[in-house]
């Protein structure tokens, strides 16, 4: 700022152009509601009936994901 009366000397710099589309044109957002009643949608378990076939299978991943990841722990270790 050379003899713009400002409170030190600063050196221009020219900005860079970033590389590649902007990163706002990869975003797309839902339309705003005001009279929107809920922020997140509803809990399955509020509309899905008790012995619902989904509910089985959410139980069936539930049990089988910490065993697969503690094989796939196990297995690593002992390749590693």
């Amino acid at each position: 700022m050379r003899g713009e009366g400002g409170l030190f000397e600063v050196e221009p710099v020219e900005a860079e152009q970033p590389q590649g589309r902007a990163a706002a044109v990869d975003k797309t957002f839902r339309a705003f509601d005001p009279h929107q009643v809920l922020l997140l949608p509803p809990s399955p378990d509020d509309w899905l009936p008790e012995g619902h076939l989904i509910r089985f299978g959410a139980d069936l991943v539930n049990e089988v994901a910490p065993h697969e990841s503690r094989a796939h722990g196990i297995l690593r270790a002992q390749s590693g």
